[in-house]
């Protein structure tokens, strides 16, 4: 209750309120990955209380603490016990894992906490949002679930980078909201970028080049 009278505002809508304890979850917890690599978690760090009241656990943790939050925040969600599909997280449990799903304006999305918080891309960046309010065609490139026992996931709306006009699909969009991003001085910035490959975006190029237009702009 303490942590909600603290992160959540009456006036706040249900992506807001998701988007709140997600970030709180994070900031306030630590993924316990050297039990997890020895197979010696603590019966804690499968419950809420392993991340809400010692800042450690594992995805059972980070899960169950998104479910109770969001529930005394108002917010339906659901937990989902899945697994990881392919090797893109190597610190994650390699069979077993555990996220959520959420309802906002009627709307179901997965939201992965665990791996938003030891994603490899945060180093750095205070906050990743990669797992956040994903539909099915997204979750599915990284997550495996019978789906036959959660609801679908099907829309895009809220999904953090949609909803907050960070995605680009050329080298002219990703250029414009670079752009933009260093007129309003932001000190940091993260964009989804349709498509990507490393062989043909030169990210630094990109931003050499933002800036020396907002350079000009400015004169």
């Amino acid at each position: 209750n303490r942590i909600i009278n603290n992160i959540i505002k009456p006036e706040m809508n249900e992506y807001e309120r998701v988007l709140a304890v997600h970030d709180y979850l994070i900031k306030n917890s630590t993924y316990d990955k050297l039990n997890a690599n020895k197979n010696t978690i603590p019966p804690e760090g499968h419950e809420a209380y392993g991340v809400l009241v010692k800042g450690i656990g594992v995805c059972d943790s980070y899960s169950k603490a998104m479910k109770l939050l969001l529930g005394k925040a108002g917010v339906n969600c659901l937990i989902v016990e899945g697994s990881k599909a392919g090797n893109t997280m190597q610190s994650i449990e390699d069979v077993n894992h555990a996220w959520n799903i959420v309802r906002i304006d009627g709307e179901y999305y997965h939201v992965d906490v665990t791996w938003n918080d030891v994603n490899e891309d945060k180093e750095g960046i205070d906050m990743v949002y990669h797992h956040f309010n994903l539909n099915d065609t997204e979750m599915q490139e990284t997550h495996t679930w019978d789906r036959s026992k959660y609801p679908r996931c099907t829309s895009t709306k809220y999904n953090y980078y949609i909803y907050n006009k960070l995605t680009a699909s050329s080298h002219e969009e990703t250029l414009a909201i670079l752009e933009s991003a260093i007129a309003s001085k932001n000190e940091k910035l993260l964009v989804k970028i349709e498509n990507y490959k490393r062989s043909t975006y030169n990210i630094k190029e990109l931003i050499r080049k933002a800036a020396a237009k907002s350079r000009i702009t400015r004169n």
